[in-house]
């Protein structure tokens, strides 16, 4: 299974082959300068999605503001949640 994700004007990725142990991470856009970005590879099978610098000038925080798992494709608050979900 696959997933395409899109968040604010800058960011686009998908992930492949969800639900498996060689979940892959593909990047389509991810401008520094913009609203959000994703750390480059993924932590604990999940993708951190941060604020850019657009967004950080608009009030946003340095911290995780989502977590996508690869395990089943959501988007989840925390990496906490990321990391034991199933």
């Amino acid at each position: 299974m696959s997933c395409r994700y899109v968040v604010g004007r800058d960011l686009e990725f998908s992930l492949h082959r969800i639900a498996e142990k060689d979940v892959a991470l593909a990047i389509a856009r991810s401008d520094p300068a913009g609203d959000y970005i994703i750390e480059p590879t993924m932590n604990s099978r999940c993708v951190i999605v941060l604020y850019g610098k657009r967004g950080m000038a608009r009030g946003g925080s340095q911290y995780v503001i989502a977590a996508v798992s690869g395990r089943n494709g959501m988007v989840y608050r925390s990496m906490r949640e990321c990391r034991v979900a199933r």
